[in-house]
Formats: C-alpha cells, sequence, structure tokens
C-alpha cells in the first residue's frame, strides 16, 4: 500500500498567464521615461515587426531603476520567492500597424520554467491585444486586451505574439525576463 506522504507530483511545465495591475504609478512619467529611452538607445529586430524595441539590458539605466525595483519587488511577493529577479529588460514603443511574431523568451530548455512579463504603460483602444498560444495546442490559444498599468507574468516558454496595433496612436510596454 502507498501511503499518502509517499505520494509526489512532478509538475513538467507550469503554463498560464498571471494578470496583475500595479496601483500608484505614474503613467505620464512612464510614457515620457520610454521616449527618453527611445532617443538614448538604437531599435533592435527581434520579435518585432515594425516599431522599436530597445536592447534588453536597459534596466541597468538609471532612469529605470525605480520600475525595476518595483517590479522585483512585485514579482518576489507573487511568486513568493525573494531570489527571482530581473535579469533583462526592453521597452517596446508599436505605431499603427507595428505587431510581434509568435516567440518565446527561453533561450534554452532549463529556461522554460523561469519568468517572463510585460507591463503597459499606453494602450490606445485597438492597440493589439497579446495573443498566448498552448505549446501542445497553437489551435488553442488566450488573447489578452492590454491596459494601462496591466502587468502579464508568464512562463518563458509558453508562445506568445502581440497583434498588429490599428490605432492611431503608440501602444507602449516594458517586456522583461526574471532569473531565480
Amino acid at each position: 500500500m502507498t501511503k499518502q506522504e509517499n505520494k509526489k507530483y512532478y509538475p513538467l511545465v507550469e503554463l498560464g498567464v498571471w494578470e496583475l495591475y500595479l496601483e500608484n504609478i505614474n503613467i505620464k512619467d512612464l510614457t515620457n521615461i520610454c521616449y527618453e529611452t527611445q532617443k538614448k538607445y538604437k531599435s533592435i529586430i527581434k520579435s518585432n515587426k515594425g516599431g522599436y524595441q530597445s536592447p534588453s539590458n536597459i534596466h541597468n539605466d538609471p532612469l529605470l531603476h525605480p520600475l525595476v525595483n518595483r517590479l522585483n519587488n512585485e514579482i518576489q511577493i507573487h511568486h513568493n520567492n525573494p531570489n527571482i529577479h530581473i535579469e533583462g529588460l526592453w521597452l517596446n514603443i508599436s505605431s499603427t500597424t507595428d505587431f510581434n511574431v509568435l516567440h518565446t523568451h527561453a533561450r534554452e530548455f532549463h529556461q522554460i520554467g523561469q519568468i517572463s512579463g510585460v507591463l503597459y504603460i499606453q494602450t490606445p483602444l485597438h492597440s493589439g491585444d497579446f495573443m498566448v498560444n498552448s505549446p501542445l495546442d497553437f489551435n488553442n490559444s488566450l488573447n489578452i486586451s492590454p491596459t494601462a498599468g496591466k502587468l502579464l507574468l508568464f512562463n518563458k516558454g509558453l508562445p506568445h505574439s502581440v497583434n498588429s496595433n490599428i490605432s492611431k496612436d503608440d501602444r507602449i510596454s516594458i517586456a522583461f525576463n526574471c532569473n531565480i
């Protein structure tokens, strides 16, 4: 007979998206910081089709230290883990018709259990939903509408994309990867 205390469960991959709202953040100031940062750093191309994407090391920029500290604190509390922290952070400014193709943030297999996230700063109506696909069934997807102050946390290995911005104003988000 197997005793209850000898039973174990070994999850292979944790899937899903956590949605939180950051209270008491100054969206206007963050928007200005994003546009100032855009002037400092040349755009790179990763998953973005059009638009601006900063290098992924801007978490080291002193302008962003207060936000990085706040995000680290929120993530540590949410995941009940004081060791989790941001290891890379970049910003995205997507104008009309700009979008992000399907991709993951896991570069190596051991990163699949780690966390990525996105914080929405400026989100005009019809600026493009965040789409998550099941890695087991690409026909199974979830659309999440962006809202300023919304923080999404998800597994680095979760395939996701962002629909085209069909508004006339920029969609601004700050994305990041965490390490434990």
